[in-house]
């Protein structure tokens, strides 16, 4: 349903350009989420806080968002981020340089997924 929603199917493109989905507990969904975000054509603002999307959730985010050319604005603010999270969102930074905003508030990322991240900018 979320590729139908973001994608588009024989209802016609979609047109959703702002989608807030924070505050919701993916869990293992993350996966489905982020493979529907990397075949996103609509989508230039996300709000993806406070969704406990810990490492595994980050790192499929992070593959997703390699290959994704819209989104410009990314909320990930309080998301149980952790270093490796960091580490995997810098490498997708160096691919995608289409992001201008980033939240990345309140995870815990330490100074050396700061580091990462900073320097993939």
């Amino acid at each position: 349903m979320i590729d139908i929603i973001l994608n588009g199917d024989a209802y016609g493109p979609c047109t959703i350009n702002k989608l807030d989905i924070s505050m919701n507990n993916f869990g293992s969904s993350t996966k489905l989420l982020a493979s529907a975000f990397a075949k996103n054509t609509s989508v230039v603002n996300l709000d993806i806080s406070q969704c406990s999307l810990g490492v595994a959730g980050m790192k499929a985010l992070a593959s997703a968002l390699k290959q994704n050319s819209q989104i410009k604005w990314l909320n990930l603010y309080r998301n149980l981020i952790d270093v490796d999270g960091a580490r995997s969102l810098a490498d997708a930074l160096k691919v995608n340089k289409t992001i201008q905003f980033l939240d990345i508030g309140f995870n815990r990322i330490r100074n050396s997924g700061l580091q990462a991240i900073t320097e993939a900018l």
